[in-house]
């Protein structure tokens, strides 16, 4: 599926070579396609292709001034990646051909709003199911969340003895330190890959879905891994309080 949808997308990137009056636009959708991270990665179940592919297609549509299909292939694209977002100024400038009327404005918020409603509408079901605090906070007590924004959820490690001293700066520097080993444990692990960050003071883990593949079950699995190895690495951490 994904070699198909690289396939589609150099298509459009040869008529939107066409449609800029490109003589070699074949040979410029050929070099696309026999770039290596282009053609090895079109057989792995990566989602940069699958965004790159309804980009390329956007583009065309942009070129042929049809903003409303445009910005419905990018709303897609963000729904595969949500970075493709960043793709709404430059398609915009290119839709703008360097003019501002009033024409070409309604054109380029028509594709913002279709792109923004869609780009909402297919990334929304990650968003909601993403570490809900049912998850963290029900399930799961030695876990507490401290910030939930778009797809980047932070949190800690905190065992639930500790609940009722923090903010004590003894048991916050030991939380800093179980967090920081927490976070190296997991990343050598290789169960699960959470970043980390600091929040208020307090260093955290930090985890963010980037891929529309991840299910349910793979946002559950998350706090089932931080928990069983917060534990472990909690009690081998010698506490000076």
């Amino acid at each position: 599926m994904k070699a198909l949808l690289t396939s589609i997308g150099t298509g459009f990137f040869a008529l939107s070579m066409k449609a800029l009056d490109c003589k070699d636009n074949m040979i410029a959708s050929l070099a696309l396609a026999f770039i290596p991270i282009v053609y090895t990665t079109s057989t792995m179940s990566l989602d940069n292709l699958w965004a790159l592919a309804f980009i390329l297609s956007s583009l065309y549509f942009v070129l042929l001034r049809r903003p409303v299909v445009a910005g419905v292939l990018l709303g897609i694209a963000i729904g595969c990646r949500i970075t493709s977002g960043a793709m709404l100024v430059p398609l915009g400038v290119v839709m703008s051909k360097g003019q501002i009327r009033r024409e070409t404005l309604r054109n380029i918020c028509a594709f913002c709003v279709a792109a923004g409603l869609v780009g909402a509408a297919t990334f929304a079901p990650n968003l909601n199911e993403f570490f809900r605090e049912p998850i963290i906070e029900g399930r799961h007590a030695d876990l507490q969340l401290l910030t939930q924004d778009l797809s980047i959820t932070t949190f800690r490690y905190v065992p639930h003895d500790l609940r009722t001293k923090l903010g004590e700066t003894a048991v916050e520097a030991h939380l800093d330190a179980l967090n920081r080993e927490l976070v190296d444990r997991l990343q050598r692990g290789g169960e699960t890959f959470v970043s980390n960050a600091v929040v208020d003071g307090h260093y955290v883990l930090r985890a963010c879905i980037v891929n529309f593949h991840t299910a349910q079950t793979d946002v559950e699995a998350v706090p089932e891994i931080v928990a069983r190895i917060g534990h472990m690495v909690d009690a081998e951490l010698h506490r000076e309080f």
